[in-house]
C-alpha cells in the first residue's frame, strides 16, 4: 500500500502534508516525496522513512498547494528516482498515485512513443499520459475523461497542473480516496487519519470519479463528465485517536487502549443487553443473510458480532476470513 495527502488553500502546506504523510507511514515507508507549488514548482523525495525526505525540504518556501506520497514499491525498486511525485516529460503535470496499472506497456507503446521515461514506475507513465492528452485537446477536464477511458487497473491519483495554481485534481478507481472539506482550503487523502488534524468533514469518491478542487470549492464528476452531488459526513475521529502520544509505536498504543475502547463500546451500545439503532436493526431484520468479511482482530470481533446479531435479529450470519 501507499499513502497520499494533497492540499490547496491559503496557508503554507509543507507541514500539513508532511504531518499527514506521517499518519500514513504504516501504508508504505520505502520512500516518500512531496511537491510544493508556490512561486515555482519544487519536488523533494528520498528513499527510506519520511524523516529522510523531510530533512531535504526547503523550510523557507511558501506553498499554498502541495501533494505528498509515501511509497511501498510495486513497479520499480525502492529508490529516489522511483519515489513519487512524478513529473510529466514536459514538466507541466506532477502526480502521485496509489494502485497498480494493468496496461502500462500498452499505454507506453500506444501514446508515449519517442518519450524518454526517467523511472521504472507505472506512475510516471500516467503523468505523461495526461500531458499528451492535454496537448491534443487543451483541456485538463477532457483529458482526465480520456485518461479514465484508456487506463486499466487501480488508482487513487492526486494531480497538479503547474500552469494553473488554482486547482488540485483527484482521480479514483478501486483505490481509496477522500476529499477533506475545509474553510479556505480543501484536501485529498487516502484516508481520514491524514486530514483529521485539519478538518473533520469528508466526502468519499466512488470508483471511476474525479474531482476538480479549489481552495473554496470543488466539483466531483463521473467518468463521462457529469457532475455528482454527494453529501459530506462528519467524522467522530479526533487527532488524539491517531497520535502516538507517550507510546513508541502504534501496536503498543492499541494494546494499551483496549480497556478504554471497550468502555466506549459499552457506554454507546450496552444497556442491560446490546442496543442497536432502530433503523439499522430494521435493515438487518429485512436481510436474508448477513456476511461479515474481516481478518485478524476484526475477524474475531466478527465472530462475537455474529452471536449478537443472530440473537437480536434471528438472521443467519456468516463470518469469512477476507484473505
Amino acid at each position: 500500500m501507499c499513502g497520499i495527502v494533497g492540499y490547496i488553500g491559503k496557508n503554507d502546506c509543507k507541514e500539513i502534508i508532511i504531518d499527514g504523510l506521517k499518519k500514513l507511514e504504516y501504508r508504505g515507508y520505502d520512500s516518500s516525496g512531496i511537491a510544493l507549488i508556490g512561486d515555482g514548482e519544487y519536488v523533494f523525495k528520498e528513499q527510506g522513512r519520511i524523516v529522510n525526505m523531510e530533512q531535504t525540504v526547503d523550510k523557507n518556501l511558501f506553498a499554498p498547494i502541495g501533494i505528498g506520497h509515501t511509497r511501498w514499491a510495486t513497479h520499480g525498486r525502492p529508490s529516489k528516482v522511483n519515489s513519487h511525485p512524478h513529473m510529466s516529460f514536459d514538466d507541466r503535470f506532477i502526480l502521485v498515485h496509489n494502485g497498480v496499472i494493468e496496461n502500462e506497456m500498452y499505454l507506453k507503446d500506444t501514446y508515449l512513443k519517442g518519450i524518454d521515461l526517467v523511472s521504472e514506475t507505472d506512475t510516471e507513465i500516467l503523468a505523461c499520459l495526461v500531458s499528451v492528452f492535454v496537448k491534443e485537446n487543451s483541456c485538463v477536464k477532457k483529458s482526465i475523461i480520456e485518461f479514465m477511458k484508456v487506463v486499466k487497473g487501480s488508482y487513487a491519483i492526486a494531480l497538479v497542473d503547474t500552469e494553473d495554481n488554482n486547482k488540485l485534481y483527484g482521480i479514483k478507481n478501486m483505490s481509496p480516496m477522500i476529499i477533506g472539506v475545509g474553510k479556505g482550503f480543501n484536501m485529498l487523502g487516502s484516508d481520514v487519519s491524514c486530514m483529521i488534524k485539519e478538518t473533520n468533514e469528508f466526502i468519499p469518491f466512488e470508483d471511476m470519479e474525479f474531482a476538480v478542487i479549489g481552495k473554496d470549492d470543488f466539483i466531483i464528476y463521473n467518468q463521462i463528465g457529469e457532475e455528482i452531488n454527494r453529501s459530506s459526513y462528519i467524522s467522530e475521529m479526533n487527532s488524539a485517536d491517531i497520535e502516538l502520544g507517550q507510546y513508541p509505536h502504534y501496536m503498543l498504543k492499541e494494546i494499551e487502549e483496549q480497556s478504554s475502547v471497550v468502555r466506549k463500546i459499552l457506554t454507546e451500545y450496552y444497556d442491560d443487553g446490546f442496543v442497536l439503532n432502530n433503523a439499522l436493526l430494521t435493515e438487518l431484520e429485512n436481510a436474508d443473510r448477513i456476511n461479515i468479511i474481516a481478518a485478524g482482530t476484526s475477524y474475531h470481533a466478527g465472530l462475537v458480532g455474529k452471536k449478537i446479531i443472530e440473537t437480536m435479529s434471528n438472521i443467519p450470519v456468516d463470518v469469512h476470513m477476507s484473505s
